[in-house]
């Protein structure tokens, strides 16, 4: 047997590899004792050890990024950086040990696989959790971000790639190149925009257009790659592609992924209906499978079989299935975490496998040199026009954006300017284009031509999740689009002294109910151990207990302290307040809403919805309801929401609910008593909901609040009641006997 050593180089050793997958070694002159040697040194349980080392040292990487130190630094900038680390090493090492070689056999995977592997994860857990009523709102906007914008910005960075770059580029690759740059990645500011309480249309214009553009870019990229690959006369890639087959290709793989998606989620919806049993603890893991499974096998129906657009049929089906049948799902804190932990995975691994790749490119060794030292300053130079490309885009397209769909302002247009960064999609779709070209042709130029290009977009991703991505926070604040204003500060001053009231008397009950088990217990020992608590007084610990102490001897007053404390509550009744009070309506009206939400969701819980009949669908409808009662109070309005329920919706939900129970059911309620049936179901559990939303809020701030926030609490439960009215007038209307 041959023993002579491996290939020292990336080229060489995908080369050898190609030479193995397509059995032709005559093409790359490779003897036969080569490939067995090569079969023997590349065993094929060696490919796991990269993902697992990876993610392994992403758990590494993330106890120390949550030091309040370093919590501005994005993780996926950081795993970048040890891909790029990994990458040099590799190269430098020529592939030596364990690790080395399961990188390269990463580094060159099959672009198709590639695809398969990390879009669909990475969209559908994206998809899925899309505020659904923010998302028609602004659907408008995020069309327009996502297709004429990104033609744009793949035409002007298309110019800088054609025009200013010294590379002698064809327009074709100058395209190809500009669709990559296009496809833009929230992933490092959307914990942000959550965190510092962003705008909600702000997050919304981010996320849903990060989806949007993915598909978009990759649509252009499918195009302009085809011509490209086809100037270089390999065999077997490229095409040519007419104006009259461009636009054909682009309706085909967008109206085409759209109608996949849609059909998928169809499906996946019923499956979500009969698996609805919410005591059944294996029914919820199926659901969850049924989600990954009906993600991934919509992404490969549409991309390889339909020749279509997989993101998009991914997104749409996402969207659609949170829309609904959000209803259906028995366990969504399974679901959220699972897809939650899915997501974590691929990006680590994608984000260190980008950089891994980018670290050989530029390792510049001794046998090539595809990143030389003016290269640098043209990647520089390209992050600025990146920036510029995309602030110009929106300075364009501003008139009509900032007055369709939810509208904006010129504050959040600038910050997704600065949070455009380049991410997952975009390092995915050059490493394919690069991987095709190596994997068919050892052309030196070809090579090269795609390594340059991935040079450069791995760059740009790399200098916006370190510069773009680090610096959001500051941006966000400076903008004031994170601004805490003086109500949002007295509300929170509020609840942190309601909290720690509420531990001191949970504190003063152990100690005197349970006094023979914490009798050596001191509440020094608790500030010792709950160091939120070291500003109490001694006197309100004391007076805690001394109050606790008279409870147990005298439990028959406990009703008339009950009676007493609701008398006390009702000092808050809107008929004692100022009516004139507009202090900190927005920020309270958003706190009741969020009670008003948590009232519905314990009406699905409880039973007193279910999602296996057509309540599954009024659940939606009425979580939408405070997406649209947001809405309003954003925009300066009163608290809204019955208005919503009453706006054809229940027709909808009623014809959907046809649908998938007549293969079941053969009795049914006549249509009409059916359709007044929900409807009244839907006004009780809309009554009932206002009723604990105000029954929290005047316990919340019946002691202690500040006056004004007692005067804007009056008004916002004076708006409640008017809702609730609303519905008992429609209960009241039906005839009883019906």
């Amino acid at each position: 047997m041959n023993t002579e050593p491996l290939p020292a180089t990336r080229e060489d050793n995908i080369k050898t590899k190609c030479t193995m997958q397509e059995g032709n070694t005559s093409s790359h002159d490779i003897d036969t004792n080569d490939v067995v040697q090569h079969e023997e040194e590349y065993e094929p349980s060696t490919a796991v050890l990269f993902p697992w080392f990876v993610e392994a040292l992403g758990l590494f990487v993330f106890f120390i990024l949550s030091s309040r130190w370093i919590k501005w630094l994005p993780y996926t900038a950081v795993m970048f950086v040890l891909g790029v680390a990994m990458g040099l090493g590799a190269e430098r090492t020529g592939f030596t040990d364990t690790l080395s070689e399961s990188i390269e056999m990463w580094s060159s995977i099959n672009s198709e696989v590639l695809f398969a592997v990390f879009l669909p994860g990475l969209l559908f857990k994206d998809a899925l959790q899309v505020n659904f009523h923010l998302f028609t709102a602004s659907l408008s906007q995020i069309l327009l971000l996502a297709f004429p914008m990104v033609l744009t910005g793949t035409c002007l960075t298309a110019c800088v790639a054609y025009y200013i770059f010294p590379y002698g580029w064809s327009w074709n690759l100058a395209m190809t190149f500009g669709s990559i740059l296009a496809a833009t990645d929230p992933v490092a500011v959307a914990a942000l925009l959550g965190e510092v309480g962003a705008p909600p249309r702000l997050t919304m214009h981010i996320s849903g257009e990060s989806m949007f553009n993915d598909g978009s870019a990759m649509v252009f990229f499918d195009i302009f790659a085809r011509l490209f690959l086809n100037e270089l006369n390999i065999d077997g890639l490229g095409d040519t592609v007419s104006i009259a087959e461009g636009f054909k290709a682009f309706f085909r793989l967008s109206l085409g992924g759209i109608a996949i998606g849609i059909a998928f989620s169809l499906g996946l919806i019923f499956i979500l209906y009969r698996l609805d049993k919410r005591l059944n603890n294996e029914n919820n893991v199926v659901q969850v499978a049924a989600t990954v499974t009906t993600a991934y096998i919509c992404f490969y129906t549409s991309e390889v079989i339909s020749g279509c657009s997989g993101i998009i049929a991914v997104v749409i089906c996402g969207i659609t299935t949170a829309a609904f049948g959000g209803g259906f799902i028995n366990n969504n804190q399974m679901m959220e975490d699972f897809w939650g932990l899915l997501e974590h995975l691929l990006n680590t691994l994608l984000f260190t496998l980008g950089g891994a790749v980018w670290g050989s490119i530029i390792a510049n060794t001794d046998e090539r040199e595809d990143f030389a030292g003016f290269d640098w300053g043209y990647l520089v130079l390209l992050y600025i026009f990146v920036i510029v490309i995309r602030a110009v885009c929106l300075l364009v397209f501003y008139p009509v954006f900032s007055n369709i769909g939810m509208e904006t302002n010129w504050q959040e247009s600038v910050f997704m300017c600065w949070g455009g960064l380049r991410g997952a999609v975009g390092i995915a779709l050059a490493i394919s284009l690069d991987n095709s070209v190596r994997s068919a042709t050892d052309d030196e130029e070809a090579r090269n031509l795609t390594s340059k290009v991935f040079g450069m977009v791995g760059g740009v991703a790399f200098l916006t999740l370190v510069v773009n991505g680090t610096t959001a926070g500051p941006v966000l604040k400076k903008l004031g689009l994170a601004k805490s204003s003086e109500t949002h500060k007295k509300i929170f001053k509020h609840y942190n002294k309601l909290i720690k009231r509420t531990l001191v008397q949970k504190y003063a009950h152990l100690v005197t109910d349970y006094e023979h088990r914490f009798k050596t217990c001191t509440f020094n020992d608790i500030r010792y151990h709950v160091p939120y608590l070291k500003d109490v007084p001694e006197k309100e610990v004391e007076l805690a207990i001394k109050h606790a102490k008279e409870r147990k001897s005298h439990r028959h007053k406990v009703e008339s302290d009950i009676q007493e404390q609701r008398d006390h509550s009702s000092a808050l009744s809107p008929d004692r307040l100022d009516k004139t009070a507009t202090f900190g309506e927005t920020e309270l009206r958003l706190l009741f809403l969020e009670l008003l939400r948590g009232a519905f969701e314990s009406a699905t819980r409880e039973g007193f919805l279910d999602a296996r009949i057509e309540n599954g669908f009024l659940h939606y409808i009425l979580i939408q309801s405070i997406e649209f009662a947001r809405d309003s109070v954003n925009r300066g309005g009163p608290i809204v929401g019955w208005e919503f329920t009453e706006i054809n919706k229940v027709a909808f939900s009623k014809a959907t609910t046809d649908a998938i129970e007549r293969p079941f059911h053969h009795q049914r309620v006549g249509k009409k008593h059916q359709n007044k049936r929900i409807a009244m179901l839907k006004a009780y559990v809309f009554q009932d909901a206002h009723r604990s939303a105000r029954k929290l809020l005047r316990e919340e701030f019946a002691d202690d609040a500040h006056d004004e926030l007692k005067k804007a609490a009056s008004r916002i439960l004076s708006e409640s009641e008017k809702e609730e009215q609303r519905a008992i007038d429609y209960i009241e209307s039906i005839d009883q006997q019906e």
